[in-house]
């Protein structure tokens, strides 16, 4: 079995591969569907995906709305954070231009 998670579109496909959930190198993946930002129904929905820090578990989280749509329309299916930042932060997505701003 690889080492690394598989993209699959399930988002409950990621369950491979994932460091301690205590570590900064832990994931959040933010998942665009494959209709996501279309005209179709369910085209506002995304999944973010990650493992519990006090019991380990995959949980995955489902949400509609703007945001997911507006992250495919800056041309990305998928967002995945990783690290610890030491103060507060944000990120900014502009199109090509992805900059990590304090809080």
């Amino acid at each position: 079995m690889s080492s690394k998670p598989v993209i699959t579109l399930a988002a409950q496909g990621w369950a491979s591969g994932w460091p301690t959930t205590r570590s900064p190198r832990n994931k959040l993946y933010f998942l665009t569907g494959p209709v996501t930002g279309t005209i179709l129904g369910t085209a506002g929905r995304y999944q973010v995906v990650y493992k519990a820090p006090l019991t380990g578990l995959l949980c995955d989280y489902s949400a509609g709305g703007y945001w997911g749509a507006g992250l495919r329309q800056a041309g990305y299916d998928a967002l995945v954070v990783e690290g610890a930042a030491e103060q507060l932060v944000y990120l900014d997505i502009q199109e090509d231009n992805v900059t990590i701003r304090d809080a």
